[in-house]
């Protein structure tokens, strides 16, 4: 192969080297431009991720605060608190007649925004009683 190379023209031998420079040139910059484009997008990638975990964290929260809000002023309202009582400790069927009817009318205003108000009421009403 040496062999080969210096039987070659000095005009020969001279573009082969140039060729070859410019092959190491543009490999060598292909690989740190892809090092770099890399980097870049699982920073931007990281960078997007995290704002969009915020985003829905504070879109939860202020849903939650929103429904815990709704949930205590049903808890105060004394009528609404004694038929979920009744409606849950006993089995008769008035009073089951009459919750239903109170809770229609309770749930009628926050069941087009908040559809888990119902169920997260009745957990809390639970919870609350366990603790008495």
């Amino acid at each position: 192969m040496l062999e080969f190379i210096h039987r070659m023209r000095l005009k020969t031998k001279i573009f082969m080297a140039c060729v070859s420079i410019v092959i190491l040139l543009i490999v060598s910059s292909s690989i740190l431009l892809y090092t770099y484009v890399t980097q870049q997008i699982t920073r931007t990638f990281y960078d997007n991720s995290t704002d969009v975990l915020v985003q829905t964290s504070n879109y939860m929260d202020e849903r939650l605060k929103s429904t815990l809000g709704r949930i205590n002023a049903m808890r105060l309202n004394g009528n609404f608190d004694k038929t979920m009582r009744e409606y849950l400790y006993y089995n008769d069927s008035y009073l089951n007649a009459a919750a239903i009817s109170q809770f229609s009318e309770s749930f009628a205003e926050i069941r087009g925004s908040d559809t888990f108000s119902r169920e997260v009421y009745v957990v809390k009403l639970c919870i609350c009683d366990e603790d008495r």
